[in-house]
């Protein structure tokens, strides 16, 4: 075998060894995506509850044409319900 065959062939494996590090790298991402937006959703709510509690010790309360001025007294829109999607 010449030189030139074993430097592709070693090329071909290193190509095809970053290509599946590549798609486990992707796949594994998704998964973390998944967890962060998880406990995003349930903490940015709480987050925003002492926010505007803060907000209103120390200001008084939001102007009349604020985002929540829509009665409900938020500035934040209501949680969403998660929907789980089978694939």
């Amino acid at each position: 075998m010449s030189a030139s065959a074993i430097s592709f062939f070693a090329w071909a494996a290193f190509l095809l060894v970053v290509l599946v590090g590549l798609a486990w790298t992707a796949r594994r991402s998704r998964g973390v995506d998944q967890e962060v937006e998880e406990v995003a959703s349930k903490a940015l709510p709480e987050i925003g509850e002492i926010a505007e509690k803060r907000h209103m010790q120390r200001f008084g309360r939001a102007p009349t044409n604020a985002p929540g001025a829509n009665g409900t007294g938020s500035w934040y829109p209501a949680a969403k319900k998660r929907v789980v999607k089978h694939a």
